[in-house]
């Protein structure tokens, strides 16, 4: 049986621990197998249909869950059920705000968030490693920051870590939490109100940045938003900041992109099974680049949802599921040398319309 490895001593080892095991280059690496090179995707109705395969279900909020308004038809109830079979439900989010932010949006939407054993977001993780409670090994010393952010709490944000915000620079960090500001804790230009002056001032940003070899941190891996127009997200940010570097290994060494696919966040995950089976963990997400390459690259199954996120626009009402999944996942791997797996191919074993019991 292939077991989860319990290297963490402290959540987080070094920075070049993190590489070794999976390197956050966008640029095309072989280093890293992934789990499946199986051509078959099995359809399924309902998880009723797997409760018994898994014991630990990890699941994506946006996408899979709800929208960010309303929960998905039937997810409530599958919720509930896996509860009641037993199941451990841990969900792993790249959102760049805190934890409890989506405790409130979960309550707000009618869930139970004690149904969970962990609430693990992307901006959570990255607070506490600029915190200090989850060791890094790349964060400097002194805690200045200059951040690409939401417009939404970015100066408490950092403030609350202990990072004052300065212009680019002053900075030793530059933070990707967002893709609606520049914030240097004097002026912050936002994109809603003078797009020309934001994304002007984007550029010099990175450009700063690459030449004074500054350390990024990104904190949401996901390059854009799961709704009809799919605006940019944090993600794209640090492949922009990857261009205005030297080499892949420069990229290697500065930029750090917190969340799923990376498997750190697999680790914090799983870290409260004192032994788990691999085969008896599911990844249950909408994004082939997040979700589906995490699962791949820890070596446990992964669960597609297609109708409810990222990829439903790209299904054809013409064809069955399994054609219109297949169709999108040949799009994705023939370009995979552009996304986070890295030129390598992925493949779920499971997939269903929504996220239903």
């Amino acid at each position: 049986m292939k077991r989860i490895p319990m290297l963490f001593v402290t959540l987080w080892k070094s920075v070049e621990h993190i590489r070794a095991f999976a390197p956050h280059s966008t640029k095309t690496r072989h280093r890293t197998s992934l789990a499946s090179t199986s051509t078959t995707l099995r359809q399924v109705d309902g998880v009723r249909e797997i409760v018994d395969h898994y014991d630990v279900f990890l699941l994506d909020m946006w996408g899979v869950l709800h929208d960010g308004h309303t929960p998905y038809p039937g997810v409530l109830e599958a919720i509930r059920q896996l509860k009641q079979a037993g199941k451990e439900l841990v969900i792993v989010s790249n959102s760049s705000k805190r934890k409890d932010h989506s405790v409130r949006m979960l309550q707000k939407l009618g869930f139970d968030p004690q149904d969970f054993a962990q609430i693990i977001t992307s901006g959570e993780v990255t607070f506490q490693m600029m915190q200090g409670k989850l060791s890094n090994g790349c964060l400097p010393a002194t805690k200045k920051v200059c951040v690409l952010g939401s417009g939404d709490g970015d100066i408490e944000y950092c403030a609350s870590a202990g990072w004052e915000v300065v212009p680019i620079e002053e900075a030793t960090l530059l933070l990707a939490r967002g893709t609606f500001t520049v914030q240097d804790g004097r002026v912050e230009i936002h994109k809603r109100t003078n797009a020309d002056a934001y994304h002007e001032a984007l550029q010099a940003t990175l450009q700063t940045a690459a030449q004074r070899k500054l350390p990024m941190i990104v904190a949401n891996p996901d390059k854009v938003r799961p709704d009809f127009e799919r605006p940019p997200m944090p993600g794209k940010l640090g492949d922009d900041y990857a261009r205005f570097l030297s080499s892949p290994e420069e990229e290697d060494l500065l930029i750090q992109r917190i969340g799923k696919p990376f498997p750190d966040v697999y680790e914090l995950a799983l870290k409260d099974f004192s032994v788990v089976d691999l085969q008896r963990v599911v990844m249950v997400g909408d994004a082939l680049e997040t979700d589906i390459t995490g699962g791949n690259s820890i070596g446990c199954h992964s669960l597609w949802v297609l109708n409810d996120g990222i990829h439903s626009p790209d299904l054809s009402s013409e064809s069955s599921l399994e054609e219109g999944a297949n169709t999108i996942l040949k799009a994705f791997n023939s370009n995979s040398a552009n996304t986070y797996a890295r030129g390598k191919r992925i493949q779920p074993q499971m997939i269903m319309e929504h996220f239903v019991w």
